[in-house]
Formats: structure tokens, C-alpha cells, sequence
């Protein structure tokens, strides 16, 4: 290099995003009301205990300010058709109103991942995210219902913005 020239370390000539996962295992779903939950909860999932009714759990996503969500999943089992798996990914203002982003639900049995559209949804202050799971338990022993985790995919600009 000649003497006329200056180097400069740690620059980019193009910024790029840094691709991030947010892992939300079920441990951390809680139940709509707690008083009529039917599920029984293992080492890393959630099942139905029942074929009556559909149980509604919600899993919280913090996420650091100013990325942007590309992709949100959840990863669970339909043991029949006649049971149900899906969810509903949800933005929260501090207002208190809630604006549905995704939904998806199973058309298949079996274990699975499930997940949204592409989006690209900006995570700004003031915002927060909520993962709604819908289970419906079928007949017979394959017939609970499993849920294991929430995953959302996420762009963040640096490590010098959110966390």
C-alpha cells in the first residue's frame, strides 16, 4: 500500500442485515385461562388433554427495537384430522390494540413447522408481539395435539442498533 493511502479497518463498503433467530419454547406459552386448560405440559411441549375444546395459549416475542420480522413459525404435531394446530402472530401498540400479522394453520398430520408469509414487519418502539397457539385435541392415542416452540426470523441493520 503506498504512503498516499489510508486504511481504514472494520468498514463495509455495503451494509448488510445480520440474520437473527428468536426461540420461543412452549415453557414460556401461557394458557388463556387457567382455570379450564386441558394440556399437559413435558419436557419441551405443550399437548391437549382433551377433544371437547380448543385450548388457546399465547407466547410473548420481545424483541429488540428497529429490526425488522421476515418470518414467524411454530413447530408443533397434528396427531389426526380431526385434531387442530395453528396460530396467530399479533401486533400490540401500548394503546392496547391488537393487529392480527399472520395466520396459519394445518392442513397436514404429523410433525411439522409451520410458517407465516414472507413479511417485513418493523419492530419500532412502543410495539410488541404476541404469538397466539390454537390446539384441538382428535381421538384416540394420536390424537393429542403438540406444541414446542415459536420461531421468528428477524433482520437487525448492526449490532450497534437493538440488541
Amino acid at each position: 500500500m503506498s504512503s498516499g493511502r489510508t486504511l481504514k479497518v472494520g468498514t463495509e463498503v455495503t451494509p448488510s442485515n445480520l440474520a437473527k433467530n428468536l426461540l420461543i419454547s412452549a415453557a414460556e406459552a401461557l394458557p388463556t385461562n387457567l382455570s379450564t386448560a386441558r394440556i399437559i405440559i413435558t419436557a419441551g411441549e405443550i399437548k391437549t388433554n382433551t377433544t371437547a375444546s380448543t385450548q388457546t395459549m399465547y407466547a410473548p416475542c420481545v424483541l429488540p427495537p428497529n429490526v425488522t420480522i421476515k418470518k414467524v413459525q411454530i413447530h408443533g404435531n397434528r396427531g389426526t384430522t380431526a385434531g387442530a394446530l395453528a396460530f396467530t402472530f399479533y401486533r400490540l401498540t401500548t394503546g392496547g390494540s391488537a393487529t392480527n400479522i399472520a395466520t396459519k394453520s394445518s392442513t397436514l398430520t404429523g410433525w411439522q413447522t409451520l410458517s407465516s408469509s414472507a413479511m417485513n414487519e418493523l419492530a419500532s418502539s412502543g410495539r410488541r408481539y404476541l404469538t397466539e397457539v390454537k390446539m384441538k385435541g382428535g381421538p384416540g392415542v394420536q390424537g393429542p395435539v403438540h406444541f414446542q416452540f415459536v420461531n421468528i426470523s428477524y433482520v437487525m441493520p448492526s449490532y450497534d442498533r437493538g440488541y
